[in-house]
């Protein structure tokens, strides 16, 4: 989530960055907040993200369930399979449009997912932009890396 920092002339932006992630992570049980995730029928945020990332899995969920939000990701879901087939594909399309928003965790693993840019395909189709959210996250606050 950026912050403004600085001088108002000379606005800069301040990433949120992997230590404020691992931070809210060491105030977490983390397999407790995954578990829950998983445990609620009811999804209403599709939370997109390499699995490079999962560490920051709880401190995400944990942020998006503070700001109202009930979110899905795959890691838990005991629907599907082992091994990736279009059964999965299917899985994930039916879930995201049925979260009525999608947010896709953005960092500098992003790039090498062959899953990300098919869910923000079937995001941006399902959703509007007013419904589909990045959320970056840098491994420095002044990086830019993420774009």
């Amino acid at each position: 989530m950026p912050r403004f920092t600085g001088d108002p002339q000379r606005v800069m932006l301040s990433y949120t960055t992997f230590d404020d992630i691992r931070g809210i992570n060491r105030q977490l049980n983390e397999s407790v907040v995954i578990a829950k995730a998983a445990q609620k029928e009811y999804k209403t945020v599709f939370l997109s993200h390499s699995s490079k990332d999962s560490e920051l899995s709880p401190g995400i969920i944990t942020i998006l369930e503070n700001h109202g939000g009930y979110v899905y990701i795959d890691k838990k879901d005991s629907r599907l399979p082992d091994s990736v087939t279009s059964e999965t594909a299917e899985i994930l399309r039916n879930t995201i449009r049925r979260c009525k928003k999608m947010v896709v965790l953005v960092s500098s693993s992003t790039k090498e997912s062959r899953w990300i840019p098919w869910e923000l395909g079937l995001g941006d189709e399902a959703k509007t932009h007013r419904n589909v959210a990045l959320f970056p996250v840098v491994e420095k606050s002044y990086e830019t890396t993420w774009t």
